[in-house]
């Protein structure tokens, strides 16, 4: 047996730890709730069933180990998740080689310039930029681009069982962006959204695209450098097969920043070895790589702009 056998071997045995500690966690989760409910039970049907001073007991016995019990299993499902991030992490930049056409850079850990997130895209209302990770650099499709993972958090303050308040931050939206170049020379940032649609919304005359998008900013010769017929067209219909999951900004600068709600590509999910998990990998990012193929057709087709509007940007990466 070689050392790559050995080494898929010693994978394959610690996912299935994970899994087994997975597993021990969730009943540790749904035990401790069972506890918790169980002594408000007993506490409202003392009087049919027990003496008050054994139900007091019984309560106050269930309910700490229950609170326990959930707080435990909660920090060991956070333990097994980064554990088993830490294996998907050594398997990713294989398979990104093996299904992009050029690998630059991938790191699980390094983040995506979180200054693109300031433009507009229609987001919820949040406070601050987390879930950073899973930073990719090459060229997928033809197109020389930077993609990354991100979420973003709205902050809300509750108050404890002491009367303390302190801020608790929960996720309202989490994707990808993608960072390509479109070639085009534009006067102005063009934007488009399926996130939110603005009071003052304006229409570009095609129903189908309408419908599915709303447009945020851009002059009006703009928008039609940046959305032909036939890039509106795929998009509509990219749309229908997809939901509603993405927004656009093509920047004057010559950057092309694509969103996708909902992507989370270097998971473990339901794999069981590492045969599994690499083709799970190798399905994700292909499926990717045919949705992006679409929205970032402006920078693969080198489009030839109508003269004189702004500057030409220049390619990122």
């Amino acid at each position: 047996m070689t050392e790559y056998d050995l080494a898929l071997q010693a994978t394959d045995q610690r996912l299935e730890q994970l899994r087994r500690r997975a597993r021990r966690m969730e009943q540790m989760m749904y035990a401790g709730v069972l506890m918790f409910v169980g002594s408000g039970v007993m506490v409202v049907a003392d009087e049919m069933l027990l003496h008050w001073d054994i139900a007091i007991f019984l309560c106050l016995l269930l309910a700490p180990l229950g609170i326990i019990m959930v707080m435990g299993s909660l920090l060991g499902g956070w333990l097994v998740s980064r554990a088993e991030k830490k294996v998907t992490a050594a398997y990713a930049p294989a398979v990104l080689a093996r299904v992009m056409d050029r690998l630059d850079w991938y790191d699980h850990r390094e983040q995506i310039d979180r200054n693109y997130l300031d433009a507009n895209f229609g987001f919820p209302y949040y406070d601050r930029v987390d879930k950073h990770g899973d930073y990719v650099r090459g060229v997928f499709r033809g197109i020389p681009l930077e993609f990354g993972e991100f979420g973003l958090e709205e902050g809300e303050w509750v108050r404890d069982s002491d009367g303390e308040e302190h801020k608790q931050y929960v996720t309202v939206f989490a994707g990808i962006l993608v960072v390509c170049h479109h070639g085009l020379l534009l006067g102005s940032d063009v934007a488009v959204t399926q996130y939110s649609t603005p009071r003052d919304r304006r229409m570009t005359g095609d129903p189908g695209f309408d419908d599915a998008f709303s447009l945020l900013e851009g002059d009006e010769r703009d928008v039609e450098l940046a959305f032909p017929p036939h890039y509106r067209a795929q998009l509509t219909q990219l749309s229908m097969e997809r939901g509603k999951k993405f927004a656009l900004r093509f920047r004057r600068d010559g950057k092309l920043l694509i969103v996708l709600r909902g992507w989370d590509l270097f998971e473990l999910g339901e794999s069981k070895n590492t045969g599994e998990l690499m083709d799970k990998l190798e399905r994700e990012l292909m499926d990717f790589g045919d949705v992006l193929t679409i929205l970032g057709s402006p920078a693969r087709e080198g489009v030839r702009p109508a003269a004189g509007s702004g500057p030409q940007g220049t390619p990122c990466g």
